[in-house]
């Protein structure tokens, strides 16, 4: 295995790992048969956007952090408002779990801007210019 395949092949493990810390999540939720509150909706999101953007280490954060208990979050937590986030239903966050999923494993992260498009048929990552 030369280098160049070994690089691959940690971020393939890396990816999988997020995936499988945001699986868990999702699961979670849908084993408790509700939705996502808010904060595990943001946090949700986020963990989306870092693997669409090749930053699977931070999804692995962003997902546990959804995880955390009610009981230990900061009141003082100011969570993003925009009315993305009211759509971002569990039905919705599985089909962005498989479209993630299903995205091939970025070689280097990215970080310009990623939009979700939550209203497609389809959930479709565009990287915006």
């Amino acid at each position: 295995m030369d280098q160049s395949d070994a690089h691959l092949q940690a971020r393939k493990n890396e990816k999988d790992a997020a995936m499988a810390d945001i699986h868990n999540v999702l699961h979670q939720i849908e084993v408790e048969r509700r939705n996502p509150d808010q904060w595990e909706r943001v946090h949700l999101v986020q963990a989306f956007t870092a693997v669409f953007s090749g930053c699977y280490t931070l999804a692995s954060v962003e997902a546990r952090s959804a995880l955390v208990p009610l009981a230990a979050r900061s009141p003082a937590t100011q969570l993003p408002t925009d009315p993305i986030f009211e759509q971002c239903d569990l039905s919705l966050l599985m089909r962005v779990c498989q479209a993630a999923h299903n995205e091939p494993v970025e070689q280097f992260p990215h970080f310009g801007p990623v939009a979700l498009k939550a209203a497609a048929p389809n959930v479709v990552k565009s990287w915006m210019q």
